[in-house]
């Protein structure tokens, strides 16, 4: 679970008195937020690779630094 998914979850479900269990709740909104996340990123990395100047040796490694990069920023 990324940090800034639970960070959420939590803000999101600290809001309201809900009358069911909100352990539920978060889990599932972390679950889907992780997920939304997952394909956000593979979708921007697929493009990357599909859409740019590099030369092929080069495309795996700027894709790689991008995927590292965005899962560190998730999680600051």
């Amino acid at each position: 679970m990324s940090k800034i998914a639970e960070q959420k979850a939590l803000k999101i479900v600290k809001q309201y008195d809900y009358p069911w269990d909100t352990g539920s709740i978060f889990k599932g909104y972390v679950q889907g937020y992780d997920q939304a996340m997952q394909d956000l990123l593979e979708k921007a990395c697929e493009w990357l690779m599909h859409n740019n100047d590099w030369h092929d040796g080069e495309v795996d490694f700027y894709v790689k630094n991008f995927k590292n990069y965005m899962q560190n920023e998730s999680e600051n």
